[in-house]
């Protein structure tokens, strides 16, 4: 999934990708480099500066090996941080811990 948005605020559809195993591309800007991981044993998908998505586009075509595992973590990721589960999980706590009124 490539989305090289410049000035996205937050980039759900990134999430959105990794959810579906799909690792996404994107630009350096914004929302995409708070949401994707895009170094080490954990990438969940790709970020470049707007000037090199040409070359990445190519690399992750060609490295269908890569592609398999930045989407692997990408989903692994989202289960671990933003599942209804986890979701619900982290208001029971916010609940639980609010004074009473």
């Amino acid at each position: 999934m490539v989305a090289p948005a410049v000035g996205a605020p937050f980039g759900m559809v990134y999430l959105e990708a990794m959810a579906c195993g799909t690792p996404p591309i994107a630009t350096t800007t914004d929302g995409p480099a708070r949401t994707i991981k895009a170094t080490g044993t954990h990438a969940t998908g790709w970020l470049v500066a707007p000037d090199d998505l040409a070359h990445t586009l190519t690399a992750a075509v060609q490295g269908t090996a890569e592609r398999r595992r930045r989407g692997t973590n990408g989903r692994q990721h989202i289960q671990a941080t933003c599942s209804w589960t986890r979701t619900a999980d982290r208001y029971l706590t916010v609940y639980d811990t609010a004074p009473p009124r």
